[in-house]
């Protein structure tokens, strides 16, 4: 998992790794049943997600403007809707193996 996190500040670009972080954020909460595959709620601020990603909480806001221009996903306070799962995992390059999970829809 640590190379991962290695792999997704230093390789991909700063809308890959926010859209990496939802869908392994998304991953994780589904697991223990904390998200139905689409809702799910996120008790961070925009600066806590862009610190979680490696950009400024200004980036940050422009990169949820941009998923939500693509129709991926919206946020609206600490609730986050993925509209489009698939096209989220494509962006970020999200593969879930690297978790471990039981369920990995």
């Amino acid at each position: 998992m640590h190379r991962e996190w290695i792999f997704r500040l230093g390789r991909l670009d700063a809308i890959a790794r926010v859209s990496h972080f939802f869908c392994e954020t998304e991953a994780r909460l589904r697991a223990i049943g904390r998200s139905d595959g689409s809702h799910f709620t996120l008790p961070m601020t925009q600066a806590d997600l862009g610190e979680a990603c490696g950009i400024t909480s200004v980036h940050m806001n422009r990169m949820l403007r941009d998923l939500k221009d693509r129709n991926l996903l919206a946020m609206h306070r600490h609730d986050v809707e993925i509209r489009d799962r698939k096209g989220l995992e494509r962006l970020g390059e999200f593969d879930p193996a690297y978790l471990f999970l039981e369920e990995q829809n």
